[in-house]
């Protein structure tokens, strides 16, 4: 006869068995999902290594085409405030050819005159 403190012993040592296998085998898919997981952050670090090298090229064709845009407005400036001169020179020379014509008008007509 049995001892009945034994009952459903060994249906229990059969369970924790079981379980011991169950633990086992998921901690087995537990390392692999990681080293699956590491590899998928190894390429996404690439990845994003890739495209933020091609991000820093582009902004730094950007910046030196704002550079030469900058170099090329300057130049713009400087010419145009060449040509503003210029402009006024001939302004103001054309204001002291009025004032001649006009003494010369001025003088035509009193010689035309006195005649």
């Amino acid at each position: 006869m049995q001892d009945p403190r034994y009952d459903g012993l060994e249906k229990r040592v059969e369970k924790l068995e079981q379980d011991s296998k169950d633990v086992v085998e998921n901690e087995r898919l537990l390392l692999k999902l990681a080293r699956l997981h590491r590899v998928s952050l190894q390429e996404l670090k690439a990845q994003f290594e890739v495209e933020a090298g091609d991000s820093r090229q582009r902004f730094d064709t950007i910046e030196q085409m704002l550079s030469d845009h900058s170099k090329r407005f300057d130049s713009i400036e400087a010419k145009q405030d060449a040509h503003a001169d210029v402009i006024n020179k001939l302004v103001a020379l054309a204001e002291s050819h009025d004032k001649k014509l006009d003494v010369i008008v001025n003088l035509l007509e009193q010689k035309g005159g006195e005649s």
